[in-house]
């Protein structure tokens, strides 16, 4: 039995429902099921969720439809729906609990993600932020980061970053009392040109 079971619930999320599950199945730990549950969609989500069906962690594709004919009823075990429904009450649509992420939020912003690590009992650091190349200012991104959701520190040492940068993101924590974090993004078979501690040059974690 999987140690972990990720429920992902979708209602026409089509633009975003590959970036949702592929997030999700590039995880380096991979003792998880997937159970894919879509309410009724009118958009493409059908044909995008069929991709995934035969992914050894997908354990369960639910479509909501099969309750509105009575015929189709028998395809899904009652006691495997009620238990569908009463965690999507509980806890996927519940405002209270501190899984709830709203349903308007396709892919959750940074501040929302630092939220829910913090509501875990985790604690947030922010990865590699020299390779966002999205990002113009990174110093501003962070701050304004800490601002929306209290970022616990930074990954100031990583393969790809210059002593410069290392140097300013290491100061920049100092004097915002963060802790500070290094990481070789080492994901095992998957890069094999990176060694575990080392990195892709003589980086030393």
């Amino acid at each position: 039995m999987p140690l972990v079971s990720v429920i992902v619930p979708n209602y026409n999320h089509a633009p975003y429902l590959r970036q949702r599950l592929d997030s999700i199945f590039n995880q380096t730990f991979q003792d998880f099921e997937v159970i894919i549950l879509d309410d009724c969609s009118t958009d493409n989500s059908k044909e995008i969720i069929e991709e995934y069906r035969n992914r050894p962690q997908v354990s369960h594709i639910v479509y909501n439809e099969t309750k509105k004919h009575p015929e189709n009823e028998a395809k899904v075990p009652k006691d495997l729906w009620e238990s569908f429904s009463n965690f999507k009450k509980d806890y996927v649509y519940n405002r209270n609990n501190m899984f709830f992420l709203d349903k308007k939020d396709d892919y959750p912003s940074p501040a929302e993600t630092v939220k829910q690590v913090h509501l875990a009992g985790g604690v947030a650091f922010l990865a590699h932020v020299h390779e966002y190349k999205w990002v113009k200012d990174k110093i501003e991104y962070i701050t304004q980061l800490i601002k929306d959701s209290n970022l616990d520190g930074i990954e100031c040492y990583y393969s790809n970053f210059t002593e410069e940068q290392t140097l300013e993101l290491l100061k920049y924590c100092k004097d915002n009392n963060l802790y500070t974090s290094g990481g070789t993004d080492y994901h095992g078979t998957k890069r094999p040109s990176v060694e575990i501690g080392i990195g892709k040059g003589n980086l030393k974690i």
